[in-house]
């Protein structure tokens, strides 16, 4: 089942053009499945596999869950492990190729962020801006596929 899984996510993860129009098969919930590593420190995943399923109120939504290695961070607390893990709820609008909106469903704010979304041209990773506070990392990073 993964390897068809797999498979169906490489074939449409592409954003290709129908009818003149650029579209980005990632936004299809079925076709973002598996589990994308940071690439420079390779210390945080999203795992597309096992977030939980939605209410019908997050309709046009899918949820990825999202782990971060713990570290400390001198210059915020030296006394304190820093973890970034969250569950979120994503989407794409109007089956944009460079955006995706992001919240933590841990967080108390129902607001989504907007942040820069590009399918690489090799298919198998991403580049995403920064949407948590690892601040060794550049404003964007990129993730790729290990299963």
């Amino acid at each position: 089942m993964k390897p068809l899984l797999l498979f169906t996510l490489l074939a449409l993860v592409i954003a290709c053009k129908k009818d003149g129009k650029e579209v980005n098969y990632f936004a299809d919930t079925n076709s973002s499945r598996g589990i994308w590593v940071e690439k420079s420190l390779r210390l945080d995943t999203l795992d597309f596999d096992s977030g939980p399923k939605l209410e019908a109120s997050y309709a046009n939504s899918s949820s990825v869950v999202f782990k971060s290695k713990a570290y400390i961070d001198i210059a915020v607390n030296p006394d304190y492990l820093i973890n970034h893990s969250a569950i979120y709820s994503y989407y794409f609008a109007d089956n944009s190729i460079n955006a995706i909106y992001m919240r933590s469903m841990l967080s108390s704010s129902s607001v989504y962020t907007k942040y820069s979304f590009v399918v690489n041209a090799d298919r198998k990773s991403f580049t995403i801006q920064r949407f948590y506070g690892r601040n060794a990392l550049p404003d964007l990073i990129e993730f790729e596929r290990i299963q």
